[in-house]
Formats: structure tokens, sequence, C-alpha cells
């Protein structure tokens, strides 16, 4: 059975992270964020322990390399402040996006 994917949409400080940190956990998923040793510290804060951790510098350099993806993420994996993401990957170029939930 295919995992339904998780989309968490809240104000600042509500428990967006914790509740990503816990997902990703329990689904054996990598967390793409600004800074891994920093959300690494947070989740293990939230006693979360065991989950794996990727830059969104490294994210960018594997994930979208026109070369042979040669050490491209082979697991899947959840987004930290996707904007965040989409700013570094796009030079702050991104002004929207969509999305469909089904």
């Amino acid at each position: 059975m295919k995992m339904k994917n998780k989309y968490i949409v809240r104000e600042n400080s509500s428990g967006k992270t914790r509740e990503l940190l816990e997902f990703a956990k329990e689904n054996n998923l990598v967390v793409v964020c600004r800074d891994e040793m920093a959300m690494e510290r947070k989740a293990q804060a939230y006693g979360i322990y065991g989950v794996k951790f990727c830059s969104y510098e490294d994210f960018a350099s594997i994930s979208f390399s026109k070369e042979n993806h040669y050490g491209a993420i082979e697991e899947d994996y959840v987004i930290d402040e996707i904007e965040n993401l989409m700013n570094y990957t796009t030079n702050g170029r991104c002004r929207g996006f969509t999305q469909t939930v089904e």
C-alpha cells in the first residue's frame, strides 16, 4: 500500500516541525531542511532519534543534477519549510505554487 502524503500548513510555532519529524520517523523518511545539524538537535530535544537529514544545499546538488544522478536520494523524503527550499533552488525567483490535494 502506498503511503499517503502529508502536508502540514499552519501558523508559526504550532508544532509543524515536530509533527513532520514524527511522520518522518514513523515512515523512515529523510528530512530535507536548511540546517541538518540544527534540525537533528531539534529532533533529539523532542525525543526523536534515528531520523536521517539532508540540507537544502545537498538536496539541490544531488536531486537537480543534470549528470548521471550519482548520489541522488534513493529514499522518500519530507521537506521542512518548502518555501525556503524553493527560494534556495530558484534563487528567490519563485513567486507562487499550486498544490492539488486528493
